[in-house]
């Protein structure tokens, strides 16, 4: 069992008018949809998209405040080390490996978790590149049996209240915009006019020891705000929450530590626990 830091990621989700479902409260319709589309939760939902990606939805545990899922891509060349599902709507097997070997740090890499507070109107998400993008696929996949449902990206609106929520930096990532990348690169490789090289993207790293970072810091840079097409900032608040917050498309994360084994079976109720405390945190804080 280790300790392991993953980054929580935010969906806004609400119910659209459905003929089927008499929405009363955005909460109850949520549930009513979620039942609907999901009714046998012993199943292994398959949905295969236009792309021709094929696309596995399963319900662990649904209730009239939440549901707890995982959602994965299959993938043509899959990791030997595990296994990946190749059946579909089975109640035989999950998405989930149940690899006793498999690496601790990998053990979230193949899947997205997700957990859906009806209450909140929030879903919390453990995202990877690989799986695609949930939202996407499960607004399709409602669509497909007549649910219309809304998942949009967790926007900051407030941004100077979540800058101000910081008490110190950790980290910053700066990606300068593309009109600026190969003009700055140029005093790193000592290009000259003459050089035919491309500079496509060129990135800062600032790393502060024992989270050191201050506000002045971040002060700084956001005088050159425009230089730059990405800011994200990592640090802590005055609650002692880690979270991370990209300025330029103000999108927001929290960053919890989950404890995991080398099965991901047996990690479910851990990283259930820890989605939930994640909208929690980000609920009260009301960015």
């Amino acid at each position: 069992m280790s300790n392991t830091e993953k980054s929580v990621y935010f969906y806004k989700i609400s119910p659209s008018p459905t003929f089927t479902i008499n929405i009363d409260n955005d909460a109850n319709a949520l549930y009513q949809m979620f039942k609907n589309v999901f009714r046998n939760t012993e199943l292994v939902h398959s949905y295969t998209a236009k792309d021709g990606n094929t696309f596995y939805i399963e319900i662990i545990e649904l209730t009239k405040d939440f549901v707890f899922g995982t959602y994965s891509k299959k993938e043509p060349n899959p990791n030997q080390k595990i296994r990946i599902r190749e059946s579909t709507d089975s109640n035989e097997d999950s998405c989930l490996p149940n690899a006793h070997n498999f690496p601790e740090k990998d053990n979230l890499e193949y899947y997205t978790f997700f957990y859906v507070d009806f209450n909140k109107l929030l879903m919390a998400f453990i995202s990877n590149k690989q799986s695609g993008k949930l939202s996407k696929i499960i607004q399709e996949y409602f669509f497909l049996h007549n649910m219309n449902i809304s998942i949009v990206d967790y926007d900051v609106s407030d941004t100077d209240k979540i800058i101000k929520s910081f008490k110190s930096i950790s980290q910053l990532d700066l990606y300068y915009s593309d009109k600026l990348a190969e003009s700055q690169s140029k005093f790193i490789f000592e290009i000259h006019d003459d050089d035919q090289a491309k500079i496509g993207t060129y990135h800062i790293e600032i790393k502060f020891k024992e989270k050191s970072g201050s506000m002045n810091h971040m002060k700084k840079i956001l005088e050159q705000k425009n230089d730059y097409s990405k800011i994200n900032i990592k640090g802590e608040t005055e609650s002692n929450i880690l979270q991370s917050f990209d300025y330029i498309k103000r999108s927001f994360m929290i960053h919890e530590t989950i404890t995991m084994s080398n099965n991901p079976s047996n990690d479910k109720n851990n990283i259930k626990k820890a989605l939930k405390s994640a909208i929690e945190k980000v609920y009260n804080q009301k960015y």
